[in-house]
C-alpha cells in the first residue's frame, strides 16, 4: 500500500547508510539528495522518483534526502517494489540493477572531482 507523507522544509526524509524501506514520488515540493559528506548532488522536483537505487541494488541508502521545501512525496514500501520487481523479466531487473551500479559510481566521481576541485582552490587561496 502506497502512503503519502508531508514534510517540511529541512526535515530530513532519510539519511545515507540507512537500510532502505522503498521509494519516493514527489507530489508536491522540492527534495535534495545529499553524499554522506554533505555534498549536494541534485535537487529534485514534482513527479521525480528518488530512493529506488538501495532497493534495486540491495545496498545500505547511498545518499541524505532532505526536504528543499515543504512537500508531499508518496512512499513506495519495499514490499511493493520487491513484487513489481519478482513479477519482471529478469533480463529487465538486471539492466536496472547495472544502471543502478552505474549511477552509483558516477556520484561518487562527481563528489571526488568536486572534492578535488575544493581542494585546488584552498591551494591557491594559500598562495596569493
Amino acid at each position: 500500500m502506497e502512503l503519502k507523507k508531508n514534510f517540511l522544509a529541512g526535515e530530513e526524509i532519510y539519511r545515507a547508510g540507512q537500510n532502505s524501506n522503498g521509494a519516493f514520488i514527489i507530489q508536491s515540493g522540492t527534495v535534495s539528495l545529499y553524499t554522506s559528506m554533505d555534498f549536494h548532488l541534485v535537487t529534485l522536483g514534482e513527479g521525480e522518483l528518488f530512493g529506488e537505487l538501495g532497493q534495486i541494488v540491495d545496498e545500505q541508502r547511498s545518499v541524505t534526502a532532505i526536504a528543499r521545501t515543504d512537500c508531499l512525496l508518496r512512499h513506495i514500501p519495499q514490499n511493493i517494489l520487491d513484487e513489481k520487481f519478482n513479477n519482471t523479466d529478469p533480463a529487465i531487473v538486471g539492466m536496472f540493477r547495472a544502471l543502478a551500479i552505474r549511477l552509483r559510481k558516477a556520484n561518487d566521481q562527481k563528489v571526488q572531482m568536486w572534492t578535488e576541485i575544493e581542494r585546488l582552490r584552498e591551494s591557491r587561496k594559500l598562495l596569493e
